[in-house]
């Protein structure tokens, strides 16, 4: 039995403590990046989230894989827990939001998984798109799911991306959506044709005007009513405006600090008219800050972007490259013309909803 000392204290006997097993601290494995891969993780100590983002992980090019492999989804339980943190007038709003990021919808059996943003596409006054609403008017925006948001609009951005895109060459009185041919969302590596760098079909080489490809610069946005996460693109004529917002971003400290508008501005030259996309902060300076009580949810929203959308469509199109026997920049005889488009629809979704007004040459 165990004796008190001189102090009042109840003393453990010797023997006891002496028997008692001494608690040893397994070491923990970490996934070390290198520059050509990760060193695989014990798989006792892999959660199947982790198991997942290392799945992802290892499919990008070296340069990506450690950041890809450190970002971790939000669970539904987390958004959960952050929404039931925002004032309670919100709440019910959110959780609608959130809702529409779970891949797994009731009675949806679709062979693509993950979040998918609602397409906002500017209408120029042409083309056949069906998820346009009929009542639609030249110079308004409008959205996949053929809702008009109108000729502005003001929504605080989750994430951005630059990208370049080759189209196939447009035909004459025919608006038929096509699919691209190469797509690249780092401006470094093609679907299609690999390496953008030594690409004789680049920007810098050969005009979208001329059979090159096209810049484009992808926003994801969250609208003021918090009502929709919206993926707007900036091409042609707009481009320089998403430029010029991801450089304000840039300069940042995060994305979601201010509400931006986006408007749509007509231009005219001769007998042609079309819009360009204009977007800049808030006039009103004391509106334009957004409420820091909906950071972490803005924070959260933008890490399932990354994940579902960038990081997926990152590794999906290094995946088809492997694939591609034009990978190493060979082009067929007669260029970018010759090659046969193919399906993007599999690995990059939207774009093929999204293809560019072949009427005109802005």
């Amino acid at each position: 039995m165990a004796k008190k000392n001189d102090g009042g204290s109840v003393e453990a006997p010797v023997a006891a403590v002496a028997a008692a097993p001494v608690p040893v601290e397994m070491p923990v494995e970490v996934p070390v990046a290198t520059e050509t891969a990760i060193v695989p993780v014990a798989a006792e100590s892999v959660s199947p989230e982790f198991a997942i983002r290392k799945a992802l992980s290892l499919r990008l090019p070296p340069e990506v894989r450690a950041r890809a492999l450190m970002l971790k989804r939000p669970t539904s339980e987390e958004l959960l827990d952050i929404v039931m943190a925002l004032p309670e007038a919100k709440q019910e709003a959110m959780m609608a939001l959130v809702s529409k990021t779970n891949p797994e919808k009731q009675g949806l059996h679709s062979s693509t998984s993950g979040f998918e943003a609602t397409a906002l596409k500017l209408y120029h006054g042409v083309g056949n798109d069906q998820t346009k609403p009929r009542q639609t008017l030249p110079g308004q925006f409008y959205s996949a799911d053929s809702r008009v948001i109108g000729e502005k609009f003001n929504a605080v951005p989750l994430a951005i991306k630059e990208g370049q895109i080759l189209w196939p060459p447009k035909e004459k009185d025919s608006n038929e959506s096509k699919a691209p041919i190469c797509v690249s969302v780092d401006r470094k590596t093609g679907s299609k044709y690999g390496a953008c760098s030594s690409c004789p079909l680049a920007p810098d080489v050969r005009s979208y005007n001329a059979g090159g490809c096209m810049r484009e610069v992808t926003a994801y946005l969250l609208d003021e009513d918090m009502t929709s996460i919206y993926e707007l693109k900036f091409s042609k004529t707009s481009e320089g405006a998403g430029r010029a917002l991801m450089g304000v971003m840039k300069k940042s400290n995060n994305l979601w600090d201010r509400w931006f508008t986006f408007e749509a501005k007509e231009r005219v030259e001769g007998t042609k008219k079309w819009y360009v996309i204009q977007t800049g902060p808030v006039a009103d300076a004391a509106k334009a800050v957004t409420p820091t009580t909906f950071h972490p949810l803005f924070n959260a929203l933008s890490k399932i972007i990354d994940t579902d959308v960038y990081y997926a469509q990152l590794a999906n199109i290094h995946d088809k490259l492997k694939n591609s026997p034009d990978a190493a920049g060979a082009l067929p005889a007669g260029g970018a013309t010759a090659a046969p488009p193919f399906d993007a629809k599999d690995f990059l979704k939207g774009d093929t909803e999204a293809a560019p007004d072949y009427s005109k040459d802005i």
